[in-house]
């Protein structure tokens, strides 16, 4: 199934962009969709990574480094919609490289990784094949409470911390790395989808509702419509999808999403939903997954590649025959 160009940046299957004027739902992701996050999150799981090495082995300076790149590798596997599992799992492998000389490189970790289907899981078992005599010292030493908690403190910082996780920073007393972050999407964008928007995020509920207030987007979104990590549905589980379009009736929606996870969400939808309305995908390749994101995309054949959200929701707000009457 070979993408074509629909205009400048905007690329669509022959099905898809047949399809594209009945859309009216679009579910987002927020990360990398609505908020471009590339440098606060990837940071703070750079930075807590390093600070826990250096906290809890003082006698020892990292032989590696790592970058925020590095940690795009990890989201290209999937598997790590929730960030801060991503900060345990590169932590493990930091503390693996520092302990044992036959330690896989990093991309050759993620390349494990990927072929196992990614997560916190897999990590744990590769590491524990591969360095099975080191393994309980990194297990040990590697405690994942306190890494993901470090990565919280680094996003929320001292002014933001309790109220996007419920705790006062212990090791990280400055200001959040959410500041870092920039809104990609407006109000004009979504003024004609009142009731006809919804979010699938690996945020926690704080986390989304501090992005939609800070950029004018709450008004659109209710609160049934948007699935947090709170809600119980995980992506890539599909039953979040089947929830969100359970709230109305809808000729064909669209899920726009940065990761391979976000893609395998919509697989998963429609493996086990054949007969449901259609449901497409969008890739967005200024996201979390780097420079390498549209050939991914399109290796997985996702319906819609597109640089951005502002331009995918500009063609459709072009393109369908909703009404703002």
């Amino acid at each position: 199934m070979n993408n074509y160009h629909i205009e400048q940046g905007l690329m669509a299957t022959n099905d898809a962009h047949a399809m594209l004027a009945a859309v009216d739902l679009i579910i987002f992701d927020v990360d990398g969709v609505l908020v471009d996050a590339s440098q606060s999150y990837p940071s703070a799981i750079r930075d807590a990574v390093i600070l826990y090495y250096s906290l809890f082995n003082r006698n020892n300076n990292m032989n590696c480094s790592i970058s925020v790149e590095d940690v795009s590798l990890f989201k290209q596997a999937g598997g790590f919609n929730d960030e801060w599992h991503l900060a345990y799992a590169l932590c493990l492998w930091v503390i693996w490289h520092n302990i044992d000389t036959e330690c896989l490189s990093l991309r050759a970790f993620v390349e494990q990784l990927r072929q196992r289907g990614g997560g916190v899981q897999a990590a744990e078992e590769i590491v524990q094949q591969a360095a099975t005599s080191y393994w309980d010292v990194i297990h040990t030493v590697c405690q994942r409470g306190i890494i993901e908690n470090m990565a919280k403190e680094l996003y929320g910082g001292e002014d933001s911390c309790e109220q996007l996780f419920g705790f006062s920073p212990h090791y990280f007393k400055k200001p959040g790395y959410h500041h870092l972050e920039r809104d990609l999407i407006n109000p004009s964008h979504l003024s004609r989808w009142h009731g006809r928007v919804g979010i699938y995020t690996g945020r926690n509920g704080p986390e989304t509702q501090f992005v939609l207030r800070r950029s004018g987007l709450a008004q659109f979104f209710s609160s049934g419509n948007c699935l947090t990590t709170d809600s119980g549905y995980i992506k890539p589980d599909p039953e979040g999808i089947r929830f969100i379009l359970s709230h109305g009736r809808y000729e064909s929606a669209l899920f726009i999403g940065d990761t391979l996870d976000d893609l395998r969400t919509v697989d998963g939808y429609r493996t086990r939903y054949p007969h449901a309305a259609p449901l497409y995908f969008a890739g967005v390749t200024q996201g979390a997954m780097g420079p390498h994101s549209e050939r991914i995309f399109a290796q997985h054949h996702a319906d819609f590649i597109a640089p951005d959200a502002a331009t995918l929701i500009t063609a459709l707000n072009g393109l369908t025959r909703l009404a703002s009457e």
